[in-house]
């Protein structure tokens, strides 16, 4: 029951703030799935902020969904994804992709589907960098 209040607090949250904010951020979920469906409308599925004890030692799936927005229009914007373990080694690098507006209001969304293989308890990071500079981070435990 806390997944759903969770996931429906942080949408509800980041689907206000894209219309409030008129500088460039973004905002990263960790998920078990995201997609569009035949709507066009995002489906994001089982939001979640860690991972147990049992997912120390093995490889575990799972999407992070990344939302751009405010970037500045008419403008190719690069970006990339990494994932740091909890000594600082970067254990994952996404290839670099790219976005642009067109409008104020547009937004970009990006998924990775990753699958880690979680070494050791502690402390991840997920950076996502746009234009070579980082813009946002995401910190999750594992095993705790």
């Amino acid at each position: 029951m806390r997944r759903f209040i969770f996931s429906v607090f942080v949408l509800s949250f980041m689907s206000y703030g894209a219309f409030a904010q008129n500088k460039p951020s973004c905002a990263i979920l960790l998920c078990s799935e995201a997609y569009k469906n035949d709507s066009g409308n995002t489906n994001i599925t089982s939001v979640f902020s860690g991972f147990n004890e049992a997912a120390v030692g093995k490889s575990e799936k799972f999407t992070v969904y990344v939302r751009f927005q405010g970037f500045s229009l008419n403008t190719v914007h690069r970006f990339y994804i990494t994932l740091e373990d909890p000594k600082g080694k970067n254990i994952l690098t996404t290839k670099e992709a790219s976005f642009s507006f067109l409008s104020n209001l547009d937004i970009r969304a990006h998924t990775a589907n990753w699958t880690v293989d979680f070494e050791m308890k502690g402390t991840y990071i997920i950076k996502v960098y746009v234009d070579d500079k980082e813009v946002e981070r995401l910190y999750f435990g594992v095993g705790d």
